[in-house]
């Protein structure tokens, strides 16, 4: 993965979100590994990304939680897909046990590409469930990219409302809404 663009060390976090953070931005190669793993089913892909989000969530205090958590998908885009590429990501990361079934996805949504910020949050108010209660636990959430943030801003709401402590972002790129989809 040499030749990625680097993110910033930080992102501006998105609502509800306690801190966030992204391995490159969402430009050149980095844009066209993500759409090939998501929308081509290149899941060769997935170990060495996921193992460069694993190498940096052990190295970032931002990364620390008690549960790893990736941003689900409906049932239905599943069944399209084959996989979820946020699962897929989260597979080696090994400091906090990893939950993929703790959040899901409810209701099946448009597809959040080329939607605009205000179509974005509409489009997820009120998709997200938890499977349980939580009692005060530090979530790390997991996505492939981060655009607007409204998916993980949703992501977060449903989770501290269940009863989260705090919610942590991590994503493999960072990229714009208005420049970029995903």
């Amino acid at each position: 993965f040499f030749g990625f663009e680097l993110a910033e060390e930080e992102l501006q976090s998105p609502e509800g979100i306690h801190a966030a953070t992204s391995l490159y931005n969402y430009t050149g190669r980095v844009a066209k590994a993500v759409k090939r793993l998501k929308y081509e089913g290149a899941t060769t892909l997935a170990g060495p990304m996921a193992e460069l989000l694993a190498i940096h969530a052990e190295l970032s205090t931002l990364c620390e939680a008690d549960v790893v958590v990736p941003v689900p998908i409906h049932w239905s885009r599943r069944c399209t897909r084959g996989f979820n590429q946020s699962e897929l990501l989260c597979e080696r990361i090994r400091h906090a046990p990893f939950d993929h079934k703790l959040l899901r996805r409810s209701v099946a949504t448009r597809p959040q590409v080329g939607l605009s910020p205000d179509e974005r949050s509409k489009n997820l108010t009120g998709a997200f469930s938890t499977c349980r209660s939580l009692n005060g636990e530090t979530i790390l959430l997991v996505d492939d990219v981060t655009t607007s943030g409204q998916t993980a801003t949703e992501c977060a709401k449903t989770l501290i409302e269940a009863g989260a402590k705090q919610v942590r972002l991590l994503t493999f790129a960072v990229g714009y809404a208005s420049k970029t989809a995903s």
